[in-house]
Formats: structure tokens, C-alpha cells, sequence
């Protein structure tokens, strides 16, 4: 949302495309993940920590490649754009481990 809000006071050519291209598409992969991940994860507050950890890389990657005052995207906007979906990745993947142990764990037992 804050990229949405960003583009629309820049309100150069840039703006929309850059919204609909590579912002919107790596927010839905960094919370996707994050959202597959959240049923396994036991604490609330572990969530809650997790979703601001993302939300704030977000941010730093909105805010590195179109910040107020740069007249154009930054290149680096596809590299450092893979820095949010590393992340939710990671935490796709770790609590993917937790749920196979515990599925091993209960096929042992029984």
C-alpha cells in the first residue's frame, strides 16, 4: 500500500508500471509464502513479529529503489526486489521442517 501511495504523489510515467509489475508481484509472493506459513507457526506473537519483519523489507525496497526525490527506478529494483520473497521463503521453509518433524514424530509413536 505504501508503494501504491509513493507512485500516486510521483505521479510520473514510471509510477503504475512499476506498481503492477514489480511491487504488487513481489507482495503477493513475500505474503503468500508467509500466509502458507502462518498455521504452523505456535506463537501469536511469533506472527506478529514475522509480518512486521516482511512488511518492513517491503518497505526498505520500496523505499531504496523509488524514494522521494529520485526522478526515475533505480535498477537495482530487481535484485534487491528479491530480498522480501528471500524472506518469506525462509520462513516458508522453516516452518515447512517443523511440520514434517511432527508428522514423523507422530507416525513413530503410533
Amino acid at each position: 500500500m505504501w508503494a501504491g501511495v509513493l507512485l500516486t504523489l510521483l505521479g510520473d510515467g514510471w509510477s503504475l508500471g512499476m506498481f503492477l509489475f514489480i511491487y504488487l508481484p513481489v507482495l503477493a509472493v513475500t505474503f503468500g509464502l508467509f500466509g502458507l506459513a502462518v498455521p504452523r507457526i505456535r506463537r501469536p506473537r511469533a506472527v506478529f513479529g514475522v509480518a512486521l519483519l516482511l512488511a518492513g523489507l517491503c518497505l526498505a525496497m520500496q523505499l531504496a529503489c523509488l524514494g522521494p526525490g529520485q526522478g526515475g527506478p533505480s535498477e537495482a529494483i530487481f535484485v534487491v526486489g528479491a530480498l522480501p520473497m528471500g524472506g518469506g521463503l525462509a520462513v516458508w521453509l522453516a516452518t515447512l521442517n517443523r511440520a514434517v518433524d511432527d508428522r514423523w514424530h507422530r507416525s513413530c509413536n503410533e
